[in-house]
């Protein structure tokens, strides 16, 4: 009995080896592999050219206060959620009837 036990936990050790393995082979290449750090890099790359570009009191070209807060608002306004039509129906009576739900 105990060899049988043993000989079915190495089958299913061997069955599991073989069922994953292609997910750890070096030929597949992973999704975003190739823009991999390169967001770090960057941050980094731009410290190393400007370490004291924190102190600095001027205001970042490109977008000015009205653009910004624009641009926050709708950022904001995306959580909010809208009014909803939903349509109830009662199976017991046999009729339908619509309703406003509101959120807000």
């Amino acid at each position: 009995m105990n060899i049988r036990l043993t000989v079915t936990a190495i089958m299913a050790a061997l069955f599991l080896c073989a069922v994953c393995a292609p997910a750890f082979s070096a030929d597949q290449v992973s999704p975003g592999a190739e823009n991999w750090g390169k967001a770090y890099e960057a941050a980094k790359k731009a410290q190393i050219e400007h370490p004291d570009a924190g102190k600095c009191p001027h205001p970042v070209n490109g977008l000015d206060g009205i653009a910004a807060q624009i641009a926050v608002e709708g950022y904001r306004a995306g959580f909010i959620t809208k009014k909803e039509e939903t349509t109830n129906v009662k199976w017991g009576i046999g009729n339908m009837e619509k309703t406003t739900v509101s959120n807000q």
